[in-house]
């Protein structure tokens, strides 16, 4: 597989993860604002860390803000 193709795959489980949370954490009536602060903070992390990683794969800042995207977006699903 290549490189740009995992960072654009890591975008696309970032933001199933944040809507599985995001759909068992409002089912079991949890906090909403946490959710919303979920879809701000993991998404524009994600969605840059996949551009720089695809664009420049060799470049670790890419690949470190598309991991906090997904561990943010993994705490988020294991909450719920």
């Amino acid at each position: 597989m290549r490189r740009p193709a995992v960072a654009w795959a890591g975008l696309a489980v970032t933001f199933a993860l944040l809507s599985l949370g995001a759909a068992l954490t409002i089912a079991g009536d949890g906090d909403r604002f946490e959710v919303l602060a979920g879809f701000i903070i993991g998404i524009p992390f994600a969605a840059v860390g996949a551009v720089v990683a695809a664009r420049k794969p060799l470049n670790s800042i890419g690949w470190l803000l598309g991991g906090v995207a997904l561990s943010w977006a993994l705490a988020a699903a294991c909450d719920g």
